[in-house]
């Protein structure tokens, strides 16, 4: 399946977000969010 997250999805402003309402694995899609904001692209690289 072909996803196009960015053009439906906030990506930034809702760190509030549940990830379980995502189409997609978070792994596969790291939003920024506080916990997570010294690692953005340290998951997309490992793929």
């Amino acid at each position: 399946m072909v996803f196009t997250p960015v053009a439906h999805l906030p990506i930034s402003p809702s760190p509030h977000l549940p990830i379980s309402l995502l189409p997609i694995p978070y792994s596969l899609f790291p939003i920024p969010r506080p916990q997570d904001h010294h690692r953005p692209v340290s998951q997309l690289s490992v793929l």
